[in-house]
């Protein structure tokens, strides 16, 4: 069974932009899969577009607990059931909600990836169960784990080959299944990658876009 691994984040003068993964149950009963950092990706009016993810993650102190509760108080007020994602801004020990997603966020890729997510989904939904503290941890990857998103700054057309050539690709998600011609800036793929650190993950995360964006180059 993989153990729980605490990493602590550090927050810039700012504040910190992060996001809880939650299976959540009625009547305001929530499980907190983990916690998870985020960047953004500005784009032409959408200065906070969203860039990617990563997690599991810890902050020090009593702020477990204190999400905790939030993730709750926000489960009863919103009869939110199954896995939903929740954004916020962790700035001076406390949490500033910024939205809340009661859908299946991108960060539930961070997540089980040897499934079981899904079904958990379900029984939450259907049956108000929720998975126990074992299986939440056996769900939570040993090292950290991230998702990007590909963007290119020009259209692409995205021909069968390059379609075929993605399909086979392991740490490619999200990617088109038919040949299409998509616009500057919108997201091609996401790209996932696993490391001991953020700063070597978002390394690695980095290269792996641009090794893909280097073979749509042609397809300009």
């Amino acid at each position: 069974m993989a153990q729980e691994v605490e990493r602590y984040y550090p927050a810039d003068d700012h504040g910190l932009p992060m996001s809880m993964t939650l299976l959540c149950a009625a009547p305001g009963r929530a499980a907190l899969l983990g916690l998870n950092g985020q960047w953004s990706q500005p784009q032409p009016g959408q200065p906070f577009a969203y860039g990617g993810v990563l997690g599991p993650v810890g902050l020090p102190g009593r702020a477990s607990s204190l999400l905790q509760g939030v993730a709750e108080r926000l489960a009863a007020a919103f009869a939110l059931r199954g896995v939903v994602g929740v954004d916020f801004i962790w700035h001076e020990d406390c949490a500033w909600v910024l939205e809340v997603n009661p859908r299946w966020p991108a960060s539930a890729g961070l997540y089980a990836p040897q499934g079981g997510l899904v079904r958990a989904h379900l029984q939450a939904c259907l049956q108000g169960r929720l998975p126990t503290p074992a299986q939440i941890a056996a769900w939570r990857p040993t090292r950290l784990r991230g998702l990007q998103l590909l963007r290119l700054p020009y259209a692409v057309h995205l021909d069968a080959s390059s379609v075929a050539q993605w399909a086979r690709q392991s740490d490619v998600h999200d990617r088109p299944s038919a040949p299409m011609r998509l616009p500057a800036g919108a997201p091609l793929c996401t790209v996932s990658a696993e490391a001991d650190d953020e700063r070597a993950l978002r390394r690695r995360l980095d290269a792996r876009c641009a090794a893909l964006a280097s073979t749509l180059e042609t397809l300009e």
